[in-house]
């Protein structure tokens, strides 16, 4: 009888904490709502990628003619090469962004011209994917809408990484 009466107990106790949890929670997510509504941006990650290039690859890669064009954009193997000594490590960290943006999109770069996905720049030196033809196909087909890269590299190795982003905002209702 006291076995019965505690497991009752414990039903009613579980039952008691769920409303009280749902009474704390619920005007959350209405304000969370109302927040989207006012124009929040509503975004998912849906996918990250990472790779590793040894610096050494890029070096043999100098004795095989034309593997670099068939890589790299112009622009971006102009910039690379532009850096002197360490333009090795600029191309090594650029190949590892294009095989984290593939990892990304969770297929790889089958069907994906490696020119087509290009790393550069910007303003204030932040490096940036930018995509056209076949990785802009892979890129709209995926979903995502906003990419975010991150790229370091020491003597011997350098790292990309690749996140990929659903992200729009919400507009307010009329």
């Amino acid at each position: 009888m006291l076995l019965i009466f505690s497991a009752i107990s414990l039903v009613k106790l579980c039952v008691l904490s769920f409303k009280k949890m749902w009474r704390l929670w619920r005007p959350a997510a209405f304000r969370l709502r109302s927040w989207a509504i006012w124009g929040i941006m509503v975004s998912m990650i849906t996918g990250i990628g990472v790779d590793i290039v040894h610096v050494r690859r890029m070096e043999r890669w100098h004795t095989v003619p034309g593997l670099f064009e068939r890589y790299f954009h112009p622009d971006e193997l102009r910039a690379a090469l532009s850096r002197g000594s360490g333009a090795d490590l600029s191309l090594a960290a650029r190949f590892a962004a294009k095989e984290a943006f593939g990892k990304a999109l969770g297929t790889g770069l089958a069907g994906i011209v490696l020119k087509d996905i290009m790393v550069a720049n910007s303003h204030n030196g932040r490096p940036e994917i930018q995509v056209r033809g076949t990785a802009l196909a892979a890129l709209e087909k995926s979903g995502a809408n906003r990419m975010h890269l991150s790229l370091t590299h020491e003597r011997e190795s350098a790292v990309a990484m690749v996140v990929l982003e659903l992200a729009h905002e919400q507009r307010e209702v009329p």
